[in-house]
C-alpha cells in the first residue's frame, strides 16, 4: 500500500521519486499521473500542482538525475596535476556516480524516449557537455604542457570518457557477467593506462 505523505515532506521531491519508479517499471507511455499518485501516496491532483504535465514531471526527473558534477575539484587546480594522478581520480568519480542500478534505470527509462524527444537529447548532450567540457579544457592544458601528444582536445577527452562508459554499460545495462568480475580499480587502472600510452607525446 502506498504511504501517505508525512507533515512538512517535500511533496515535490516525494512525487520525483515516485515518478521516477513508476516510469522505470511501465515506460514513460506506459505510466499514468494515477499511478505515479499512488506510489507517492498523494492524489492525482497534487502533482498538477507541482508539474503542469506527465511530460514537464518527466523533464524535471530527467533534468534532477542527469545533473552530474564534472571533477571533484576545480578544473584550474587540476590543470598543475599531471594525467596519471587526475585521470584516475576522474574515472573512480566516473565509476561511483554512474555504476549502480538507479542510473542504470534511469537510462533505460531516458533510452526509451530519447529518439523521440528533441527535449531529452537537449538534456543529455547538457550534462555530458558538463563532462567534456572542462575534461577538454584539462587535456588542452596537458597538451600545452608537453604532457600529451597535440590532438583535437573535445575528442581526446570524449575517447577517455567512452572507456569508462562503456565498461559502466556492459556491467549494468547488458549484465555481462565477465564485465562483473573486474573491480572498479582494475577497470580504471587499464583504461587509463591504455589511454595515455595512447596520447604520450612521441
Amino acid at each position: 500500500m502506498a504511504r501517505r505523505p508525512a507533515a512538512g515532506e517535500d511533496r515535490r521531491k516525494q512525487i520525483l521519486e515516485a515518478a521516477f519508479k513508476v516510469f522505470a517499471e511501465k515506460g514513460f507511455k506506459g505510466a499514468t499521473n494515477k499511478n505515479i499518485a499512488d506510489e507517492a501516496g498523494v492524489t492525482p491532483g497534487l502533482i498538477y500542482w507541482y508539474f503542469e504535465s506527465k511530460e514537464d514531471l518527466f523533464f524535471a526527473l530527467m533534468e534532477e538525475h542527469l545533473a552530474v558534477g564534472a571533477f571533484p575539484l576545480p578544473i584550474e587546480q587540476l590543470k598543475a596535476f599531471p594525467p596519471e594522478h587526475v585521470l584516475p581520480m576522474i574515472a573512480h568519480f566516473g565509476l561511483s556516480r554512474l555504476d549502480n542500478q538507479e542510473t542504470i534505470n534511469l537510462f533505460k527509462i531516458f533510452a526509451g524516449e530519447a529518439a523521440y524527444s528533441e527535449r531529452i537529447r537537449a538534456i543529455a548532450n547538457k550534462n555530458i557537455n558538463r563532462l567534456l567540457e572542462p575534461l577538454s579544457e584539462y587535456m588542452q592544458a596537458q597538451m600545452d604542457q608537453g604532457r600529451l601528444r597535440q590532438e583535437d582536445p573535445l575528442l581526446t577527452a570524449q575517447t577517455f570518457l567512452a572507456g569508462i562508459f562503456a565498461s559502466i554499460m556492459r556491467r549494468q545495462f547488458l549484465g555481462d557477467p565477465t564485465m562483473l568480475e573486474y573491480s572498479a580499480d582494475q577497470i580504471v587502472t587499464t583504461v587509463v593506462g591504455i589511454f595515455l600510452r595512447g596520447t604520450r607525446p612521441d
